[in-house]
């Protein structure tokens, strides 16, 4: 083997110890919870068992955000899973496009803030969902194709 083909051996055994397998860096939930589901036409809210009454509320008003972002975004279709993470001492949220989901710490935040935590966490993400949703249209839409979820990442 001649030195060059050595030197990109050596280069790509360094380059792949940086990579991971997976795009979560959650997971911190205890692996004895069960999980439940609720369909809406927008979301699909996946929730521990034990979360199900506030479960209820967070599906009811994603999609009450929903309605009032898709004002600003008429031409976003979406239907995207929502994972909640109650076992969680963060008080946030995220969007996540490949792999396309939504994922929300529902623990109320300290900032005092006048709004009901709930629904401002709601409508901050889903103004989100809706924004990178409105960005597969035209030629991004037909690239989602080869590339995938990623696409939209290329966009924004």
């Amino acid at each position: 083997m001649n030195k060059g083909c050595a030197a990109i051996f050596i280069w790509l055994i360094f380059c792949s110890l940086s990579l991971r397998a997976q795009y979560y860096d959650t997971g911190q939930d205890p692996a004895s919870l069960k999980w439940e589901q609720i369909r809406t036409s927008h979301f699909r809210v996946i929730y521990p068992v034990s979360f199900a009454v506030e479960a209820e509320k967070y599906a009811k008003i994603l999609e009450e955000s929903y309605l009032k972002v898709s004002t600003l975004y008429p031409d976003a279709k979406v239907n995207i899973p929502v994972i909640l993470h109650n076992y969680s001492m963060q008080s946030n949220g995220y969007v996540s496009w490949a792999p396309r989901r939504m994922e929300l710490f529902p623990l109320p935040g300290q900032d005092n803030l006048p709004m009901d935590p709930a629904v401002q966490l709601a409508i901050h993400e889903a103004t989100h969902v809706a924004q990178l949703s409105s960005l597969k249209t035209g030629i991004s839409r037909v690239l989602s194709v080869i590339a995938g979820e990623q696409i939209v990442g290329l966009n924004a």
